[in-house]
């Protein structure tokens, strides 16, 4: 500035030249219309920024963001036209729109993110904003075998693994239909062996359990039985996974009984090989082979396992006295069978009465044939 002096009479002046410094102020005062905004996953959420300049000069904006979560993106748009700065005069407001643009798997809740504003002066400030996806339900339900068999009184199990296709924390109910009356029992567990009836699973997790199905003494194998295990979502979003079964049986029978000699001698011992297999579908478990003379029990022996189409045999000794013998074989096991008519044979033996045994006296011949006789008990209790 200028100023000058002139005197009273105006015959002379004087002139100085002066300056005044004004500070430079900085300031922002900022605001948005719509603090949260609900979108679904993959769709953009569009917030309305207020920027006003409180400073006393020309303001370079510089714009940004924070806390924005991977795969997230937030970009700025001011008349349709994306930009990175906003250049504001002193007093001036301006209003852009900043976007976050969502994927398409984005979790369901509320997510916080913060629009950076950064004056010449180098301070921040802050808007915090809110993005709230709306929750989506999915369910996907599958086993890793569809079909099974088993045979009445057993349990058949099918691992069924239940995925949480939405993306958020859901809780899923568990059921089943389709079994052919009350008499089937079905239940879930989980791998530790608990009964389950519901299963909590956060956004794309998944878990596995077990279907297990108890099969009733009184099945038939006559058709498969089909029915279906079926997860549902707190939304009632549904997935059902189709199951069949076979009933299948073992069909035990005595093959052949063999005599070692053929023709048995009195007070001789005579090794009698009993051969059984097993005609049926399914195996055969635990199963008794029982030697009787008359109606007294003389003979047992336990056979573990007979798969289908195999056989296996049961070994005895008997000691035969004088005079005609019945004899009957009979085999029992833990699962019922498809027939019973061929788990009994009978068998007659003539064993004819001797003169003497030469060498040996009647008492040896009686302690001989205790010994024989304590021999066989104690095979059979191992």
């Amino acid at each position: 500035m200028k100023v000058t002096a002139v005197s009273e009479d105006y015959s002379s002046r004087g002139d100085v030249q002066v300056s005044a410094l004004v500070n430079r102020l900085y300031g922002l005062l900022s605001d948005v219309t719509e603090p949260e905004i609900p979108v679904h996953a993959g769709e953009n959420a569009k917030y309305l920024v207020t920027v006003t300049n409180e400073g006393n000069g020309n303001e370079n904006v510089a714009l940004n963001s924070a806390r924005v979560p991977s795969g997230w993106i937030v970009s700025f748009e001011l008349d349709d036209v994306e930009i990175r700065n906003l250049v504001l005069l002193s007093k001036e407001t301006k209003t852009f729109t900043a976007i976050v643009s969502t994927p398409f798997d984005a979790l369901s809740g509320r997510t916080p993110l913060e629009i950076v504003l950064l004056d010449e002066s180098g301070k921040d400030y802050v808007i915090q904003i809110f993005t709230k996806i709306h929750q989506k339900y999915g369910v996907d339900l599958s086993s890793s075998k569809y079909q099974g068999e088993g045979a009445p009184k057993g349990i058949v199990n099918y691992r069924l693994t239940l995925k949480n296709d939405g993306n958020g924390l859901d809780t899923f109910s568990l059921e089943h239909g389709g079994l052919p009356s009350s008499a089937w029992v079905g239940g879930f567990y989980d791998m530790q062996g608990l009964p389950i009836n519901t299963v909590m699973l956060g956004a794309a997790e998944s878990k596995d359990v077990e279907f297990r199905v108890h099969i009733p003494e009184g099945a038939s194998s006559t058709d498969p039985v089909d029915f279906f295990a079926r997860a549902t979502s707190t939304s009632a979003e549904t997935d059902d996974v189709k199951l069949t079964m076979d009933v299948k049986l073992p069909d035990l029978k005595i093959q052949s009984v063999e005599y070692n000699p053929a023709k048995p001698k009195a007070l001789t011992p005579v090794q009698i090989t009993v051969r059984v297999t097993n005609d049926g579908t399914y195996a055969a478990e635990n199963i008794n082979v029982i030697l009787s003379e008359g109606d007294k029990e003389v003979g047992r022996e336990v056979l573990r396992t007979i798969t289908r189409n195999s056989n296996a045999t049961a070994s005895f000794t008997w000691v035969p006295t004088p005079g005609t013998h019945k004899l009957t074989f009979e085999i029992t096991n833990d699962i019922p069978e498809s027939q019973y008519d061929n788990n009994f044979l009978t068998h007659k033996k003539s064993v004819e009465d001797t003169d003497g045994l030469p060498g040996f006296g009647t008492g040896f011949v009686l302690l001989a044939i205790l010994g024989i006789a304590l021999l066989g008990r104690l095979r059979r209790r191992s």
